[in-house]
């Protein structure tokens, strides 16, 4: 399954919150995690982590603590699983390292795989921190579902195991009509959050 940890998820939470308070205000590890119910050694770890990556800055002193490094807006969550989690890779070769894969000179999915992981890390890249802080219309989340639904039908469909599902055509449009709506995509990579 392909999934951030808990550590990139709990990331995001915390830059959210800073996302969300007066640019250049500093808060403490603790203070973040009251607020947020995570575990103070998590939240200290993580917020080291992301200052050594230069998205926030490290305050020394009896008001110490951290701030975001840049404006909300320059920040992309690229950067932010970047930071926690390395390359972003759905597969060995996805990270474009000639040998990493002893299957490469016969695989016949690199190169798709290889799109599949520029369509994720571009949906990254394309979402802010500012983004992140603010709600989504309620009718997002069913475009969402839908085009979920298409895509692991297509996916599933090309599945190279001999059978093939029906396409998304033959889906009860009634049904998917009333699909409650989903928490964003960058949630769904989230577990839901």
């Amino acid at each position: 399954m392909f999934r951030m940890t808990k550590q990139t998820d709990y990331g995001i939470v915390l830059l959210t919150r800073f996302a969300s308070a007066p640019m250049g205000q500093v808060h403490t590890a603790r203070d973040l995690s009251e607020e947020t119910l995570l575990p103070l050694p998590m939240v200290s770890k993580i917020l080291k982590v992301l200052g050594r990556y230069g998205l926030l800055v490290s305050h020394r002193g009896v008001k110490g603590g951290y701030s975001l490094a840049r404006r909300p807006e320059q920040i992309t969550m690229i950067d932010i699983v970047g930071a926690l989690e390395g390359p972003v890779a759905i597969t060995e070769c996805s990270l474009e390292r000639p040998g990493a894969c002893t299957q490469e000179p016969l695989c016949p999915v690199r190169t798709h795989w290889q799109r599949i992981n520029q369509v994720v890390r571009d949906a990254l890249a394309g979402l802010t921190l500012a983004e992140m802080t603010q709600p989504l219309p309620a009718s997002h989340g069913t475009r969402v579902m839908l085009e979920t639904v298409e895509l692991s039908s297509a996916a599933a469909r090309g599945n190279g195991h001999g059978h093939t599902p029906a396409p998304s055509s033959e889906l009860a449009p009634a049904a998917l009509a009333t699909l409650p709506a989903s928490p964003s995509p960058v949630a769904l990579l989230n577990g839901g959050c």
